[in-house]
């Protein structure tokens, strides 16, 4: 379930694919190219992971919290799945060892909130986005 490079191209593929109708559709087009450089450099890194299954991908940073650093935090970078979520937000658990944070987009299907509770997270803020 952890991501090797034999993984970039679905991971790209899901991205892209994520993408479509998605929040960020307005601000950024995709580009295969860096996603695939993303993903390559998450893998190499100590304090990133990327989960991977068939239908879902699940990218991960960890950093400790800026007002405690005794409490990592690991954040969502990207969570797309149309099969396999739970088990991905299993192993990023596992592997963020602390807290964990997860993104919805005002476009998200409304399940995944769902899903996002019954896995014990709760609501905590809210993004906004704009060109600077």
């Amino acid at each position: 379930m952890i991501a090797t490079e034999a993984d970039v191209p679905l991971i790209v593929e899901l991205a892209l694919e994520a993408h479509k109708g998605s929040a960020w559709e307005a601000f950024a087009e995709p580009d295969a190219e860096s996603i695939a450089q993303t993903v390559r450099s998450m893998i190499e890194q100590d304090d990133m992971a990327v989960f991977v299954c068939d239908r879902g991908v699940l990218m991960l940073a960890r950093f400790p919290v800026w007002f405690n650093q005794a409490v990592p935090v690991a954040s969502e970078v990207f969570f797309y799945a149309t099969k396999g979520g739970d088990a991905l937000l299993r192993e990023g658990r596992r592997w963020a060892g602390g807290l964990m944070t997860l993104s919805r987009h005002d476009k998200t299907d409304p399940r995944l909130e769902k899903l996002y509770q019954r896995a014990g997270f709760v609501p905590i803020e809210h993004t906004f986005i704009g060109r600077a």
